[in-house]
């Protein structure tokens, strides 16, 4: 159960906060609990977050992870072994068909998984037939299986993001946004 609490803020900062919040693709209130939570894993050197509080995957095996800026501006992080999992994936989606694209998205690319999260990937094809896409869900099985993660599948074409209604669609808008190639 979440309870609300009142804080003042300087315009100024409040202003700051927002714009950031904005870049980022989240909300005020999100960007203000991973602040505190980083704040509070940095205060207890990364070990040991209290009771309740749930440790940020920014701080989560910090030192395996890469902080780059993403393809809006924003911070991202990005764990090493996420990186090698959907590079692993890419290699063998490349032995039955060629990848135009592909992308790690949600929250293992914003960096705020669980570690029980699954693996988003986008990947762009020239065409996905009806076996080429089952195929694909056995490739992310096995390297998911094979390396304890899920591994979650967004597959369109070049056709379907120019011509078709995925192009439109919201969830493609946020994979351009905070999309992380491998």
């Amino acid at each position: 159960m979440a309870t609300k609490v009142m804080v003042s803020f300087p315009e100024e900062f409040l202003a700051e906060v927002d714009r950031v919040a904005q870049k980022e693709h989240r909300s005020r209130s999100e960007l203000v609990r991973e602040a505190l939570r980083l704040y509070i894993g940095l205060r207890q050197g990364q070990a040991g977050v209290r009771p309740g509080v749930r440790q940020p995957a920014a701080m989560q095996n910090a030192d395996a992870r890469q902080m780059h800026e993403g393809p809006d501006g924003a911070y991202q992080t990005l764990a090493e072994q996420d990186r090698r999992i959907a590079r692993e994936f890419r290699r063998r989606l490349a032995q039955v068909a060629p990848v135009r694209d592909l992308r790690i998205f949600g929250s293992r690319a914003r960096g705020d998984a669980a570690p029980e999260s699954d693996l988003d990937l986008f990947i762009e094809l020239d065409q996905a037939t009806p076996e080429l896409r089952k195929r694909i869900s056995e490739i992310a099985w096995e390297v998911g299986f094979e390396r304890d993660r899920v591994i979650s599948t967004v597959v369109a074409t070049r056709d379907d993001l120019e011509q078709g209604a995925m192009g439109a669609n919201p969830l493609i808008l946020k994979i351009e946004r905070e999309g992380i190639r491998p």
